[in-house]
């Protein structure tokens, strides 16, 4: 028996249309998973406690994104750069006023990053180099955004491009350690110099990682987890440096190794948020307290996430962005983690 050209045209263009339902429906249940997930969520936020920590849902951003950089600057959250859900790199920038509950835009990075490293100063949004395109090349460029005027300047180039690394403010210095340079996986830890305009070169890490968050307490910096280039050589490894002597100590190990996260310090202990595996994201929520070298649980997030960023106003922890599967997926998700009382 013999199709007709009709009937086998007929077919073909059936196929060709479940096959297109088939890559949507992928796309849409792996790359924006988070915001599957919210469709379907039954239970409603709030969750948890005082006495665990306490999950609040917060406006959405106006624009999905991963691999996000994420500060506080005035009482204010800033989301910087990043991937949309096609994988094309970001130049957008947006702020959350939480008093309004409103995000708005503002002037776009000078050049488009993910993986940018970003910390919040005396008013002033640093960007700190990044990967550009799929290729993940890492970048220079170093950009200073000033929130009262709204507009961006750029700084002195860091010595090397650098993307997947993280930042810090300690003792009214900008710090930024690890990620991928020119020459691969880094440990190299810089500092501006603002009044001599360069970046200068401290100890580096002694073991070198990508993905890792960094915070400071106390007039230290630390870094927590990160992996070594793959997913399947996540640390658990915390790092702490001590700028008055120019030395690296161990601090205590992270309960779970895990890269892609976010770290924010609230009354002197420092929270990590999210990151991801080979088959997962995480949601796990642990606090570290420096000066008893201990590490505690809290109440898991909602959605688990990597490539996020985390900020605090008024002692809670917007924790914005991030995709809900490992590699590509992204979110317009923010939840606020009001962390545990004693």
């Amino acid at each position: 028996m013999r199709l007709d050209r009709s009937t086998y045209a007929h077919k073909r263009i059936a196929v060709f249309f479940a096959l297109v339902v088939a890559v949507v429906a992928l796309y849409v249940w792996y790359v924006r998973s988070v915001e599957v997930e919210r469709f379907f969520r039954t239970e409603a936020l709030p969750a948890g406690d005082a006495a665990s920590g306490l999950w609040e849902a917060a406006p959405h951003m106006l624009t999905s994104r991963t691999e996000v950089g994420v500060a506080a600057v005035d009482g204010k959250v800033y989301a910087v750069g990043g991937f949309d859900g096609l994988g094309r790199t970001l130049d957008t920038v947006e702020r959350l006023d939480p008093e309004t509950g409103v995000w708005e835009s503002l002037p776009p990075l000078p050049r488009p990053a993910h993986h940018v490293a970003v910390v919040g100063a005396d008013g002033v949004l640093y960007a700190i180099g990044g990967f550009t395109g799929a290729g993940f090349t890492p970048l220079p460029e170093v950009y200073a955004f000033d929130s009262v005027i709204g507009t961006w300047a750029e700084l002195p180039r860091l010595p090397d491009g650098l993307g997947g690394a993280a930042a810090a403010e300690v003792d009214g210095d900008i710090y930024v350690v690890g990620g991928v340079d020119s020459a691969g996986l880094s440990g190299k830890l810089y500092v501006l110099d603002a009044s001599a305009g360069v970046w200068k070169e401290k100890a580096a890490m002694p073991d070198p990682r990508d993905h890792l968050a960094a915070a400071e307490i106390g007039g230290r910096l630390y870094v927590f987890g990160g992996r070594h280039a793959s997913l399947l050589a996540n640390r658990a490894t915390v790092s702490v440096y001590d700028p008055r002597e120019n030395r690296w100590m161990d601090g205590a190990e992270m309960p779970r190794a895990r890269g892609g996260i976010a770290a924010a310090v609230v009354d002197g202990k420092i929270w990590i948020f999210g990151g991801e595996a080979v088959t997962h994201t995480f949601r796990e929520v642990d606090g570290y307290d420096p000066l008893a070298e201990r590490w505690q649980d809290a109440t898991p997030m909602p959605t688990s996430r990597h490539g996020l960023g985390a900020a605090v106003v008024g002692g809670k922890v917007y924790v914005v962005g991030g995709g809900g599967k490992p590699g590509l997926s992204v979110s317009d998700t923010v939840e606020v983690f009001t962390p545990p009382h004693e």
